[in-house]
């Protein structure tokens, strides 16, 4: 086991260096000057003299691949430089932003997984039903309507029906628990309920297979009660390959976070991400999506691990 999660991590590095290697020359082929709009934000004149000095102080004067270097061995020291809009570090801003980012989508995985197992259980074992059609409707919905689009209507109904407004001045969760659960409740039920469409379809399918299994028409066969036969026995076998869907998609919420941060007004990385590619801030851009890219690769990882765990009969290879 540890020299398959040493393997592993080791596999991390090149991946890594792979995005940061990709994202570094789109951000330097996509059409604007960083510099012109550095110098426009600052409400500067920019003058070709004092663009070249920003150029300098920004490091754009060098060979890109000079450029590239700086930028990677920053990171290694955890120091990605510091952002052009706000004149801050990249890591402390990262630092204070990523823990609210991360908060938004362990409720959105919490929100799909109390509505996607136990609805997904019920589809599966109301077979054919009225409820299950009913189900499955809701969830190819979830399926097709876009967060971004799911999440402006629920503000905009909730500012038409209740006159409720996103809470400004962002509080923490140990700072004021009830007005971080105000700003953060919303934004997590629209993550959630796409994710959770998505779980409740495997999880249906999923439960079907194993509804059909010899071991589990023995349980019913001995008399045992529907709920002892659904949760015990059937219930934890199917579940497997959801734990490797909800893995991924977990990952895969963060990126959704881009979006809805924007809209609910979430000072998390999404929200920093868009601000930091509408001006052009090259550190803040491409040191965030690096780190994306890492919860990504160490979330599959741990999806690796808990497969493992939750199927004893799956062992790794050093």
């Amino acid at each position: 086991m540890r020299q398959y999660l040493a393997r592993r991590l080791l596999l991390l590095v090149p991946v890594l260096l792979l995005v940061s290697a990709v994202i570094f020359i789109m951000m330097r082929v996509l059409p604007g000057d960083a510099a012109l709009v550095a110098l426009t934000s600052a409400g500067e004149k920019p003058t070709p003299e004092r663009l070249a000095e920003v150029r300098a102080e920004m490091g754009l004067d060098r060979p890109v691949f000079e450029q590239y270097l700086r930028w990677v061995g920053g990171l290694v020291r955890l120091d990605a430089g510091v952002s052009t809009l706000t004149g801050q570090p990249v890591t402390k801003e990262i630092a204070q932003r990523f823990p609210v980012t991360f908060e938004l989508a362990m409720l959105g995985v919490l929100v799909s997984l109390l509505i996607a197992i136990p609805l997904g259980t019920l589809s599966a074992l109301r077979q054919d039903s009225w409820m299950d059609y009913g189900l499955r409707v809701v969830a190819i919905g979830g399926i097709a309507m876009p967060t971004f689009w799911v999440g402006t209507l629920i503000l905009l109904l909730l500012v038409r029906l209740f006159g409720w407004m996103p809470p400004l001045g962002f509080k923490g969760l140990f700072d004021d628990p009830g007005r971080n659960f105000q700003q953060l409740v919303w934004p997590a039920i629209v993550l959630g309920f796409n994710m959770a469409a998505i779980v409740t379809r495997m999880t249906r399918s999923q439960m079907l297979e194993v509804l059909r299994q010899d071991y589990v028409r023995t349980a019913w066969a001995k008399g045992l009660r529907e709920r002892v036969v659904v949760y015990r026995h059937a219930l934890k076998n199917a579940l497997l390959p959801v734990v490797t869907l909800v893995g991924i998609q977990s990952a895969h919420l963060l990126g959704g976070t881009v979006i809805i941060e924007t809209i609910f007004v979430v000072p998390g990385m999404g929200s920093y991400l868009v601000n930091a590619i509408a001006g052009r801030d090259y550190p803040v851009t491409q040191t965030v999506i690096v780190v994306f890219s890492l919860v990504t690769l160490l979330a599959n990882l741990g999806v690796d691990i808990l497969y493992g765990w939750l199927d004893p009969r799956i062992r790794y290879a050093g």
